[in-house]
């Protein structure tokens, strides 16, 4: 998704919907673009929490995960593949994401799913990009963990843009 971005709005929301596993090889990142192209330099930083309640055994679980610095990618997504419902829900905030004053470029990113039809998820994360600070960014970039592509397969992106 590159190239949408306008000194009209100061802050975007992508909303990605059926994204599961059915349509999905794995877990889905994403990379800033610059100029058309996305950043694949590891200078990303990541902070993720999920929580986790399975509908049939009512058994719970929550974890803060670091998924590190000096990574190459962003993560929106976390808890692996087998989501056949395909009922994921991806918000992704950028603010700001053609600022030049050196300030470092960051999403933040709240997901929801249905996992193997009986496990209900939830995440946040925050990631940054500690690089670019005096260039603009033109989109995002998004892909499997593993695997092929999965453009077209059936899932959707919206983007807004909000004035600030």
């Amino acid at each position: 998704v590159d190239g949408h971005y306008t000194s009209d709005y100061k802050v975007y929301k992508y909303i990605l919907f059926g994204t599961g596993s059915s349509r999905l090889s794995s877990w889905l990142k994403a990379r800033m673009n610059f100029g058309g192209s996305a950043h694949t330099g590891s200078e990303y930083d990541n902070n993720l929490m999920y929580s986790y309640r399975n509908t049939s055994s009512n058994s719970t679980g929550n974890n803060i995960h670091d998924d590190g610095n000096n990574n190459n990618y962003m993560p929106c997504n976390w808890w692996g593949t087998g989501d056949t419902e395909g009922t994921n829900v991806i918000e992704i905030i950028v603010p700001a994401p053609q600022d030049t004053a050196g300030n470092a470029k960051i999403i933040g990113v709240n997901f929801w799913g249905h996992d193997n039809g009986s496990t209900l998820n939830f995440g946040q994360s925050v990631s940054r990009l500690d690089a670019q600070k005096t260039t603009a960014s033109t989109g995002l970039s998004f892909y499997p963990e593993s695997g092929s592509g999965f453009i077209g397969a059936g899932w959707k992106i919206q983007l807004y843009g909000l004035k600030g």
